[in-house]
């Protein structure tokens, strides 16, 4: 279980309907509820989650150049496999970018 970053609450609740783990450079994962974070944060992590994904694809991009078996393998255990991922074992990489999105949508509404 991990601790909200901002409201240092290990809640799973959010309005969200979950909350988001990211996880940083230095690999610590955290978790947050975006609407306890301030804007400021939440673009800081939305940059962070950026920053994942152009690490997922670029590890996509060195499969592509060299698709061999151990490779293949080495992908799965740093990502999760179909299976999991279809099974919903592996948390779902857009759902927390749309998050985050939403949240910061609705403070400029105000």
């Amino acid at each position: 279980m991990y601790e909200c970053e901002e409201c240092e609450e290990k809640s799973d609740y959010s309005k969200y309907n979950e909350p988001i783990i990211v996880e940083s450079k230095t690999g610590k994962k955290m978790l947050i509820h975006p609407e306890c974070c301030s804007t400021e944060n939440l673009i800081k992590v939305l940059g962070e989650i950026a920053e994942s994904e152009r690490l997922f694809y670029d590890d996509v991009l060195s499969l592509v150049r060299n698709c061999d078996f151990t490779k293949l393998q080495e992908f799965e255990q740093k990502y999760g496999t179909y299976d999991e991922i279809r099974s919903g074992i592996s948390i779902d990489r857009f759902k927390g970018i749309l998050a985050i999105v939403t949240e910061l949508k609705s403070r400029h509404l105000k």
